[in-house]
Order: structure tokens, then C-alpha cells, then sequence
């Protein structure tokens, strides 16, 4: 009898053991930084805290998406305190035509910036601002005139914490550099 509750334990161990190193691994793997090509973003807005040094930012304006200056790099990433500018109409076939991708930063969908009907800041639609349950950044790329690729990244656990937005971050450089 002693020898079935010593195996029960054992096995109940192993179990609890092996529970907490796949939770060890997916958190490790979750914040895994951008470890590719070297990538040169264009901003709107504030430079974010970033993990990874061969990924670097250059201010860019408004005027600078109107004359579709993107040839010196990869994505332009749109920030929190923009995004309302970004939604207006005279923006929406710019990154539809773009050959790079936008992000929107704190912006749950690209739809109100890709649409040039809508309106980040339209109350009778959705809100369109990150809250819990909802992506932190979307993006958008249009491949071609009939191809387009969307993303949307999530905050672990749905916490906005500095470490897991910087996973957030690391996990659009990927993206970007699968293009």
C-alpha cells in the first residue's frame, strides 16, 4: 500500500514539475527579443523603449506619409498620441498603396485608419483604443491590389506592463522581417 501512494506522489511531482517548466518555457519564449536583420522604423510620435539595439527609429511627420517618403525604411509605426490625426480621410489610401507596413500603437484595429469613412475618434463606432481583451497594436500591409496581410498583437495576460510590451515590440520586428 505505502509503495501506490509513494508512486501516486511521484507521479503527481512530475506532473507539477513539468507543468511549471512549460510555464517557465512559454514565458521565456514570450519574451524573446527580435534577434534578425538590422530594421530602421519610421515614428509618429515618441520613440518607445525597445529591447533591441539593432533596431533603430527616425522621427517622421505627417507630410513625410503625404509624400510617401518610405524608401529609407521598413514600417512606419504610429503612436498613441497620433492616432486620431492618423484615422483622417487623406490617409487611408496612402497606407493602402504603401510598400511598407503601418502600425498603429494602442490602436485595437488598422479598419478606422485603412477606412477612409471612419474615424478613430467616432463614438457611434467601437472604440478602437487598446483596453483589456483587446490587441495592444495592429498593423497593416497591403502586398498588393488584392493582397493584404493584418495583424493584431496581444499583451500577455492582458497586462500592460513594460516587459510585455517590449514582447509586443519584439514580436512586430519579427513580423516586419518575414516580409
Amino acid at each position: 500500500m505505502k509503495r501506490k501512494i509513494s508512486l501516486k506522489w511521484i507521479f503527481l511531482l512530475l506532473i507539477a514539475a513539468l507543468v511549471i517548466s512549460l510555464s517557465f518555457y512559454s514565458q521565456h519564449q514570450l519574451y524573446k527579443s527580435y534577434t534578425g536583420k538590422p530594421l530602421t522604423i519610421a515614428i509618429i510620435g515618441d520613440f518607445p523603449e525597445i529591447k533591441e539595439e539593432q533596431v533603430s527609429f527616425e522621427e517622421f511627420t505627417f507630410d513625410d506619409v503625404m509624400n510617401n517618403d518610405f524608401d529609407s525604411y521598413d514600417a512606419v509605426f504610429i503612436m498613441p498620441e497620433n492616432l486620431s490625426q492618423a484615422s483622417e480621410h487623406q490617409y487611408a489610401k496612402i497606407y493602402l498603396d504603401s510598400p511598407i507596413p503601418f502600425f498603429f500603437i494602442e490602436a485595437n484595429n488598422h479598419i478606422p485608419f485603412t477606412e477612409a469613412d471612419l474615424d478613430f475618434d467616432d463614438d457611434s463606432w467601437e472604440d478602437w483604443e487598446w483596453t483589456p481583451g483587446t490587441s495592444y497594436a495592429s498593423g497593416f500591409y497591403a502586398e498588393t491590389a488584392d493582397s493584404s496581410t493584418a495583424w493584431e498583437f496581444y499583451l500577455y495576460d492582458d497586462e500592460n506592463t513594460d516587459e510585455n510590451i517590449k514582447a509586443v515590440y519584439s514580436e512586430i520586428f519579427r513580423s516586419i522581417a518575414e516580409l
